[in-house]
């Protein structure tokens, strides 16, 4: 379709623009979007465009000239993001809107416990569907501990027994979920004619990961850094090759960059590029560089004074092609 100019007048624009409905009969999963109005003239129709990742949406619902929208079975749990777009009798589209995001609540855990006549204690409740707990008793004068554990069925429901029954005196009881492993990131190396070493894989979309690398009896050391795209597929080439002989490669996560020290960076009339920031008093951090491509290569380290107080000199200066700097944990 082709796309004019006009943009919709934003979601955040109408007061309670995006909300869920406040009766007993609505399920958390079902969420009704709103949104204003376009002023444009000859306005056919909205589309309501959505999906789990950030301005990337999967799914497009045409409510016609209504101005809302009530979506279905959202998976509990997960962010969504939603944006909204007009259209004249042409097909011409209007621009997004400004994107939302909502998190869909997880089902309220409940737990009820019973005792039969046989003194046999038994657990039931309602969780997330296919979420596995922990279950957890305490008696009189003992610690908390782990008794077994249960994964709630598709509606939800869940029916334990406890192994050692009412035989106890008092006893207590809770759940704990437990946190669904992360796949670690796969990772294939590949050298070309060219001495060139290529190293791909795929791990969680848009994480970072440091790219270690170890030369016979030598300690592991950070070469660069690559991020994975909205695929999960990462690749990254080893600019030193096969040049230092046999080499072992493995990954680390890097941090969120939320969690790292924002870095100010500035050129003095020598040319020299400057960074400062404010870290962890003490840490010792990798600075990253990144020209055009993908490749994050480790530049240099960093240590934070006792205030904090970051300050590094890219020994390469303003020539180079680097346009991006970043920092990572040494350790």
């Amino acid at each position: 379709m082709r796309t004019f100019g006009e943009k919709l007048f934003g979601l955040a624009a109408l007061a309670g623009a995006f909300f869920l409905l406040p009766t007993l009969s609505t399920p958390a999963s079902n969420v009704t979007l709103a949104w204003s109005a376009s002023p444009s003239p000859g306005v056919a129709g909205y589309s309501v465009y959505y999906g789990t990742q950030k301005a990337t949406y999967s799914t497009e619902l045409n409510p016609g000239l209504g101005l809302s929208v009530t979506i279905s079975n959202l998976e509990p749990g997960v962010t969504y993001y939603f944006a909204v777009k007009c259209h004249n009798a042409l097909g011409d589209e209007s621009t997004y809107s400004n994107e939302i995001a909502y998190v869909v609540p997880l089902p309220p855990l409940t737990l009820q416990i019973s005792v039969s006549r046989q003194r046999q204690v038994t657990l039931t409740g309602t969780g997330r569907p296919g979420a596995s707990y922990l279950v957890l008793a305490k008696g009189n004068s003992t610690n908390w501990a782990v008794i077994g554990a249960v994964t709630a069925g598709s509606s939800g429901s869940f029916r334990f027994v406890d192994p050692a029954g009412a035989t106890q005196g008092r006893c207590l009881y809770r759940l704990r979920i437990t946190p669904a492993p992360l796949n670690p990131p796969s990772l294939q190396i590949r050298v070309s004619p060219q001495k060139q070493v290529t190293l791909t894989g795929t791990g969680q979309p848009s994480d970072m990961y440091l790219v270690l690398a170890k030369h016979g009896s030598a300690p592991w050391a950070a070469i660069g850094a690559t991020v994975a795209n909205s695929n999960g597929a990462f690749q990254f080439i080893d600019t030193a090759g096969t040049t230092q002989g046999i080499c072992l490669y493995r990954l680390r996560l890097a941090p969120p960059s939320s969690d790292l020290p924002t870095l100010h960076i500035s050129i003095s009339p020598q040319k020299q590029v400057i960074l400062t920031g404010v870290g962890q008093p003490g840490a010792t951090y990798l600075v990253l560089a990144r020209g055009s491509s993908n490749n994050w290569t480790v530049i240099g380290t960093v240590t934070a004074g006792s205030d904090g107080s970051i300050w590094f000199v890219d020994p390469a200066g303003a020539g180079s092609a680097t346009e991006f700097y970043q920092l990572a944990p040494a350790g």
